[in-house]
């Protein structure tokens, strides 16, 4: 609403342009302006100055030679000025005086008075602020009012009604700039008190001119932009966002068709790569992009046109005011933000599993990502490098074994770092991601960029992942925002797994035929467990549990009990034990360490307990050992099989004679035994690398139909190594036997070693069903060759000095003592001359 004490509550706007003013006596004195001649004066409202006398002929022409010589000087300076200094605007030196279409006549003690527009130019009104001073066409200084909120409404509502607008009906134009008028003096009259006389008679003449006066402010409410902000809508991290620009009226709402410019202080562009972009307001905010160029602090600030208006200061005549020519730029409400060009983008991986078998592959899922205030580069694709270590220990998988790379270390010097650790990786892998939050599950290759996949080696041991976003790797634009390589730490828990070992058993009983009451043994080599196993304990942070401290050795039993006759049809058959019945049994089972090396059961050998074991045939059947570990984090579950002929002992039921026995005659021959033996030899026990050597096998005895031999030779090893887990140079090689003959010799084929070592034989004697009737334990004797490695020829050494050599020593010393005879022979001749 408009009040007729607002005067006072604008800034104190009033006040202060009246402070400005000459006093009310100054204006009627003697000197000043108020006695320039020359233009046309009368009161604000008041009636058309006239002049005060005739001026005599002759003093009409001095003072016209006067003025005349003025105005030259002026002119000449003038037009210096003009030339040194551009003007701001081009306000006329005289204002025309404007018609009733644009103000009203009221009436009060003095008579009529105008209110409304009092003068124009040729592009806008001007109404005066000086209730009761005498109106003044000439134009004086001019200068901007202060551009607050009422002086950019009146200013909008002076441009929006100038003099080219166009109107419904006539009287509306004439109320219309009689409302702005009044809201001049209500805002901007430097005589308040004086003005509110007149507002009294105006409302009281024109109601109307207090509505349309409340309609015009309420327009210009709306429609004058008054303000500006800048909002941030969207933020992408640290390295880009966007901004909303909005140009706002009185009430805060957004205003349309007003010029602004963002303005970027600090390390960002705008999306047109500046740091400045224009635009035009809208109803709705304007959306703006930004990107980071840098890292620190960045204002955006908004500066926006606006009306102004312009006062004519006319000394002791009447000032007036009109919309100012040119617009006006004013700053909005800036923002600060915290900008980093670089991404912040983030890798993890999670292991697939946890424990992964001996000749598996390795797989990782990887996990692209971002920091809380980190973003994707928009549509660009980033592709991560990863290694996989293996080998590593259990002492080395503990809570504070992680290895973290320094601050802005580069992959490469970081995996430097960890080969002088000892850690090399021996598998590699890549992923490539478009946006965070991506999973790739990536297998390790044997090579960089190959695409043979990486196996776990059967030695077992812990693995791990190390993964990078390698900055020179990347595309241009995302190489040049990361600050560094983002690397990953080595040996963390969620990137390192177990890799299983695979154990391998062989073993053989000590007798694989008997009788019931039999004392059955056997001996169990086992290799392939980590050498520390049973001592890890586990570790919570990594997910590993402790090593399973025990394996097992079952002896089971199959055949039928009532008839030995049909022992034969439970012959083991299968890997797997069987499930307990009427005909297959299990004798007991026993714990013995889930080390490695050879263990003995039977035979009263303690097992893993300390307790003593002994194992007896009771009946006839089949007996078979099984060696059995159900698993754990570090090594895989293992087991002999079932029907591993060298694991099984067939006890047959003897006959019973039909009578006493009558007393034997004393044979002519030595009675053969009843099981056939076997005698073993390799020839020779020693050569070199390359030569050929061969084992043999003499058996005495009778032998059944269809029996026959087999030798296996193991590829060369070390002294002290466990035999029977290398590779072959024979493997169960057959060699045909003569089953009518009592003791006969048979031969292997050759075979030689390329490597120096020992090779270990076995020969066994095989039924034709395949069971073992006769055979040896590896490394028995006569049973090892050792091979050397060939010498390699010397060079000669240089024959000895030939024994003249003291002789020439002996010459040389009797042709030295000659000379200096000689000489001094001949210095004596000399001077007796002289």
């Amino acid at each position: 609403m408009v009040k007729g004490n607002q005067m006072s509550t604008m800034n104190g706007m009033g006040a202060g342009h009246n402070g400005d003013r000459h006093t009310s006596s100054e204006r009627h004195t003697g000197g000043g302006m108020s006695h320039r001649s020359g233009g046309v004066r009368g009161p604000c409202g008041g009636a058309h100055c006239a002049w005060r006398g005739i001026v005599g002929y002759a003093r009409l022409r001095a003072w016209l030679g006067v003025c005349i010589a003025l105005c030259a000087m002026c002119m000449m300076i003038g037009a210096t000025v003009f030339a040194a200094t551009p003007r701001a605007h081009a306000t006329p030196e005289y204002l025309s005086s404007t018609g009733g279409d644009v103000k009203l006549i009221y009436k009060d003690s003095r008579g009529n008075q105008p209110i409304g527009a009092l003068a124009r130019d040729a592009r806008s009104y001007y109404y005066c602020i000086e209730s009761r001073v005498p109106m003044h066409y000439w134009v004086g200084s001019t200068s901007v009012i202060e551009h607050d909120e009422t002086a950019r409404r009146l200013a909008w509502l002076m441009k929006r009604y100038d003099v080219d607008a166009q109107y419904d009906y006539d009287d509306d134009k004439t109320y219309t700039h009689a409302a702005i008028a009044f809201l001049v003096h209500e805002y901007f009259d430097l005589l308040p008190d004086v003005w509110q006389l007149d507002r009294v008679s105006i409302a009281r003449s024109y109601p109307r001119v207090i509505e349309r006066a409340e309609q015009l402010w309420q327009e210009a409410g709306r429609e004058a932009p008054v303000g500006a902000k800048v909002v941030r809508t969207e933020a992408y991290g640290l390295g880009a966002g966007e901004i909303e620009v909005a140009v706002t009226n009185a009430e805060g709402q957004a205003v349309a068709g007003v010029p602004y410019t963002a303005v970027i202080d600090g390390p960002a562009v705008f999306d047109n790569g500046e740091a400045t972009i224009d635009g035009v307001s809208a109803t709705e905010p304007v959306t703006h992009s930004w990107t980071a160029t840098g890292k620190g602090a960045v204002e955006i600030d908004v500066q926006y046109d606006h009306d102004a208006i312009e006062r004519l200061d006319n000394g002791s005549r009447q000032d007036l005011i009109h919309h100012h020519e040119r617009m006006v730029r004013s700053s909005g409400k800036a923002i600060t933000l915290t900008v980093d060009q670089d991404p912040g983008v983030t890798l993890r991986t999670r292991t697939t599993a946890k424990s992964v078998d001996a000749g598996e592959v390795v797989i990782d899922d990887v996990i692209s990502g971002v920091a809380a205030d980190g973003f994707w580069p928009d549509g660009k694709p980033m592709e991560a490098t990863g290694w996989y270590f293996d080998g590593i220990t259990a002492e080395q998988v503990h809570e504070s074994a992680m290895i973290t790379p320094s601050d802005g270390e580069r992959a490469k010097d970081f995996l430097a770092r960890l080969a002088v650790s000892g850690f090399e990786p021996v598998a590699y892998a890549t992923a490539l991601f478009t946006a965070p939050d991506q999973t790739v599950s990536a297998t390790a290759m044997t090579e960089p960029g190959g695409d043979t996949a990486y196996r776990v080696p059967s030695d077992g041991g812990f693995g791990t992942w190390v993964w990078a976003f390698e900055r020179d790797r990347q595309d241009t634009w995302v190489r040049d925002r990361l600050e560094a390589d983002v690397v990953t730490g080595f040996l963390d828990p969620e990137e390192t797994n177990a890799n299983r070992s695979r154990v391998q058993v062989a073993s053989s009983v000590a007798e694989h035929v008997g009788v019931p009451g039999l004392s059955m043994s056997d001996t169990i080599t086992v290799t392939g467990f980590p050498d520390d196993h049973g001592s890890f304990a586990g570790d919570e942070t990594f997910g590993f549990a402790a090593d399973e401290p025990y394996a097992q050795v079952s002896v089971w039993w199959a055949g039928d009990p009532d008839n030995p006759a049909n022992d034969d049809q439970y012959r083991p058959q299968g890997a797997t034990v069987p499930q307990e019945d009427a005909n297959h049994q299990l004798i007991g089972t026993w714990d013995f360490p889930a080390t490695n090396g050879v263990h003995h059961v039977g035979g009263e050998a303690p097992d893993a307990h300390g307790n003593p074991v002994t194992i007896t045939a009771r009946t006839h059947g089949w007996y078979v050992f099984v060696w059995s570990f159900r698993g754990d984090d570090r090594v895989q579950a293992a087991s002999s099989a079932y029907d591993d002929p060298w694991e099984r002992v067939r006890i047959q039921q003897p006959e019973e004679p039909p009578g006493p026995p009558e007393p034997p005659e004393p044979p002519e021959e030595q009675e053969e035994p009843a099981i056939p033996t076997l005698n073993t030899q390799v020839d020779p026990e020693q050569v070199n690398v390359g030569e050929v050597f061969r084992d043999s096998a003499r058996i005495i005895g009778a032998v059944p139909e269809g029996a026959y031999v087999t030798f296996t030779a193991y590829q060369a090893i070390a002294e002290g190594e466990e035999p029977g887990f290398s590779g072959t140079l024979l493997d169960e090689v057959r060699v045909e036997i003569d089953v009518t003959l009592q003791d006969q010799t048979v031969y292997s084929p050759q075979v030689s070693s390329p490597i120096a070592g020992l090779v270990y034989w076995r020969a066994s004697l095989m039924s034709a069903d395949g069971d073992v009737l006769a055979s040896h334990e590896l490394g028995v004797e006569g049973e090892i060759v050792t091979i050397e490695e060939i010498d390699e020829p010397g060079e000669e050494e240089p024959p000895a000095l030939p024994p003249t050599g003291a002789d020439i020593i002996t010459i040389v010393e009797s042709i030295l003592a000659i000379s200096v005879f000689a000489i001094a022979a001949l210095l004596i001749a000399r001077a007796r001359r002289a």
